[in-house]
């Protein structure tokens, strides 16, 4: 029961520090394909590579965590100390949180640079500048939270302890929200079939089938 549990939690603490890493990557991607739009193909087949090969980012993160624990069990039995082990757990815990903060930023020239364009007629149909502000303020709001706890987590580590689990919950709502939120017809189809009942339905009842939206609207692309 303890290797399940211990199991579990080394899968869930992995699984929010790859989210990290793709959110990030995901902003570094969008931000070269708007601003240089001749890279896209490139940008594609390394998404691609990135696709095909994700599961070893998953295991190095997740085998990352099951060192530094039985290793920081090991320095508890054993009294002993290795002194660069703390450092580099606060280091990528503080790089993790890092990345989140500059995922977010690079969507701001985006919106921007979107936002000149307003006198387009799709622009002003799709409002996309909104959306996109929509994912900055879901990031940076849900991560500014955790601020100060990575800040005093660079002197003491139970504060990055304290942060895990928290970030763990929150990952997973943040990656929801920047794709439910990020164009007009995300918003819209979220808005239109969602019913507080059935959903409570879904939630309590193991019967109740619940099938995939499909929508052929490709004029809200954005």
């Amino acid at each position: 029961m303890i290797f399940v549990v211990l199991s579990g939690i080394f899968v869930l603490i992995g699984t929010s520090e790859t989210f990290n890493m793709l959110l990030f990557l995901l902003a570094i991607t969008r931000a070269v394909i708007y601003f240089w739009p001749s890279n896209e193909k490139k940008i594609k087949t390394i998404l691609i590579h990135i696709h095909k090969r994700v599961h070893y980012l998953y295991f190095a993160f997740i085998t990352k965590t099951v060192i530094f624990f039985f290793v920081a069990m090991y320095m508890e039995w054993t009294d002993t100390n290795i002194w660069y082990i703390l450092p580099a757990f606060v280091s990528i815990q503080v790089l993790l949180h890092v990345l989140i903060f500059v995922s977010a930023i690079l969507h701001i020239p985006i919106m921007i640079s979107i936002r000149k364009l307003s006198y387009l007629a799709s622009a002003q149909q799709n409002n996309p500048q909104r959306y996109i502000l929509w994912q900055i303020i879901s990031v940076l709001m849900f991560k500014l939270i955790a601020l100060p706890y990575i800040i005093f987590g660079i002197f003491d580590i139970d504060y990055v302890l304290e942060i895990i689990p928290f970030d763990c919950f929150l990952l997973p709502i943040i990656v929801q929200i920047s794709y439910l939120g990020c164009n007009r017809r995300n918003v819209e189809t979220l808005l239109t079939s969602f019913h507080l009942k059935k959903f409570i339905q879904v939630l309590f009842d193991r019967q109740t089938a619940v099938n995939p939206l499909s929508t052929t609207d490709q004029s809200t692309r954005f």
